[in-house]
């Protein structure tokens, strides 16, 4: 037998192991804790907070990138 079909027959025994625990290998429901209502506020207030700060993207990425991504947070090009 291959290394590799080794290594196959292992993790599938292994995540059998784990169902029969009762534990959901891979979960696909996940907790909230946040709106998207809720995090487009927080972001505004925190944009406003570092523009208070003169903190933006051309202080943090000097050079032509940044510059650039500064215009696009000052116009707003990707808000709603």
């Amino acid at each position: 037998m291959e290394p590799e079909e080794n290594l196959i027959k292992q993790r599938l025994k292994k995540l059998e192991e784990i169902k029969k625990l009762g534990i959901e290998p891979y979960p696909y429901r996940f907790k909230r804790t946040k709106t998207i209502a809720k995090i487009k506020e927080m972001y505004k207030e925190i944009k406003k907070d570092l523009h208070l700060m003169n903190i933006n993207a051309a202080t943090l990425f000097p050079g032509l990138d940044g510059f650039t991504q500064s215009l696009y947070s000052q116009f707003d090009l990707f808000d709603d």
